[in-house]
């Protein structure tokens, strides 16, 4: 309990951090996750509506449980001969206390349902927090692209106003071109305009995330995001495979689904039998004349539905053909969802692997880049070579940090095709 008022206090105090105006707040995946789930308006939503099926429950329990009922009642009535015209007044009281003995099992049925649909809210509950755990992660993954990329943006702009600033004092002295001149001031506006527009897109990046979240976003904000494109050991197909045939949630829901549809047959098969009800009755009647009678009976109630127009033979084959849609169902979804699993697999494994040949790349362009640098200083390199060089070196750089980008995007993919997957595991998906 300490431990769960701890994890509360401490997201409360990550969400006022955050919607400061006017210091520097951080936050990690993991946080973001934690508001979330604090936050998000589907989470409290379903929430409510696990509530609800809480007292459906008990409301379903109370039919176990006799009924006791009061009554009163006030009786002025007139007598009329020829001679004579007389008032009689006739006050009741009673109490009435029943119960049903045997309704064909429909009771028990009803309340097994109820628990049913408490656990399918549970289950709906932990499938809109997967599906938020995915649009957090793409988010979260282009929010710190772009963090990145404002990053990336800067260091361009330093290198194009030193390499503007070096054209402008050589210029004039005839070691340079005009054309390099023109063309490395152009390039320099370039880049703080390209700097604008990536403070921009980090900006919409963060509004969606924070949409995600459920925080309004501070106009004024100063938000840091912390962590990098980091992964864990991939698992093989076979083992997710197994994972999404015996785990995922949607096939999970589905089952629970089965479950209450054959407790729906049961319902339907108990107007087939008997009912048998009990009752008793206390009263009190009082005139005017002063006179009481006191009344104690009991009854014993048994019916049986005969026939009713092959009405409840009707109801339990529509009951019988749903359930019978339902398994259906269930296996075109898991056909589905074990398709979909391959397929985001395999692009999740592709972008992984893509990461290693682009960071290489990336690691290549840079030597190249600090060689011709040098050699262009001592005068061995022509203007072309070195700016070619500088401009590899940042393309390859930004393609480097677009693979790491879509590593997350496609993760976030794989953990929902997978329907529970490891990013927390239990402390992510169970309530505390």
């Amino acid at each position: 309990m300490k431990w769960h008022r701890f994890r509360f206090s401490k997201t409360l105090w990550i969400g006022l951090l955050i919607l400061s105006n006017s210091s520097l707040a951080s936050l990690s995946f993991k946080e973001a996750i934690d508001l979330a789930f604090q936050n998000n308006e589907d989470v409290l939503i379903q929430k409510e509506r696990i509530q609800k099926a809480h007292y459906t429950h008990k409301k379903a329990q109370g039919a176990h449980y006799p009924t006791l009922t009061g009554s009163s009642s006030l009786t002025r009535s007139r007598a009329e001969t020829s001679i004579t015209e007389t008032y009689s007044t006739t006050k009741t009281y009673g109490v009435t206390l029943a119960t049903d003995i045997y309704s064909g099992n429909a009771t028990n049925l009803a309340v097994k349902q109820a628990i049913i649909k408490k656990r399918q809210g549970r289950t709906s509950l932990k499938q809109i927090k997967l599906g938020l755990l995915r649009k957090l992660r793409e988010s979260f993954a282009r929010a710190l692209y772009a963090q990145k990329y404002v990053k990336l943006s800067r260091r361009i702009l330093k290198r194009k106003r030193d390499n503007y600033d070096f054209f402008r004092l050589r210029y004039p002295g005839g070691l340079e071109p005009l054309w390099a001149f023109k063309q490395a001031k152009t390039e320099y506006k370039e880049a703080k305009w390209e700097l604008k527009e990536a403070e921009k897109d980090k900006e919409l990046t963060l509004k969606t995330l924070y949409l995600h979240i459920g925080l309004p976003f501070p106009e004024k904000n100063r938000l840091s995001l912390k962590g990098s494109f980091k992964l864990f050991k991939l698992p093989s197909l076979k083992d997710l495979k197994g994972r999404v045939s015996q785990k995922h949630l949607d096939l999970k829901y589905q089952n629970q689904d089965i479950d209450w549809k054959n407790k729906a047959i049961g319902i339907k098969k108990a107007g087939f039998l008997p009912t048998l009800g009990m009752s008793s009755s206390y009263s009190i009647s009082q005139t005017d004349s002063g006179d009481e009678t006191k009344t104690l009976s009991g009854s014993l109630n048994l019916s049986w539905n005969i026939f009713s127009g092959l009405q409840t033979s009707n109801a339990v084959k529509e009951a019988r053909a749903d359930l019978i849609i339902t398994k259906r169902t269930l296996k075109k979804i898991k056909r589905a969802r074990l398709d979909n699993l391959e397929r985001a697999y395999r692009l999740h494994s592709k972008a992984r692997n893509r990461t290693t040949f682009t960071l290489l790349k990336f690691k290549a362009a840079r030597e190249r880049a600090m060689v011709v640098q040098q050699e262009y200083s001592a005068g061995l390199q022509s203007y072309l070579s070195w700016e070619s060089s500088q401009n590899n070196w940042t393309q390859k750089e930004i393609v480097h940090l677009q693979a790491l980008r879509d590593t997350w995007t496609t993760l976030a993919q794989l953990e929902e095709a997978v329907g529970s997957f490891g990013q927390g595991g239990k402390e992510v998906f169970d309530e505390p």
